[in-house]
């Protein structure tokens, strides 16, 4: 038996386009836990063969939220 493990900034997009709630708090969490980088996510949102509007949206989300993490408490 063969097991596939999907890429974790792969899995982040894919969690991100669906835009749910649960989704979004999860992709924080793995920013948050420095699992995935910023960067390389919004690459790979870049490379989706989606709506613009929906490719904007997400891209701008991942910069605000890098953000709102970066601010000191």
């Amino acid at each position: 038996m063969t097991g596939l493990c999907i890429e974790v900034h792969d899995l982040a997009v894919s969690k991100l386009t669906a835009y749910r709630q649960k989704d979004k708090e999860f992709v924080r969490l793995l920013l948050i836990e420095k699992m995935i980088d910023a960067k390389i996510l919004t690459e790979r949102i870049g490379t989706l063969n989606i709506d613009e509007q929906l490719r904007e949206r997400l891209i701008r989300w991942v910069n605000i939220t890098v953000e709102e993490l970066a601010r000191p408490e």
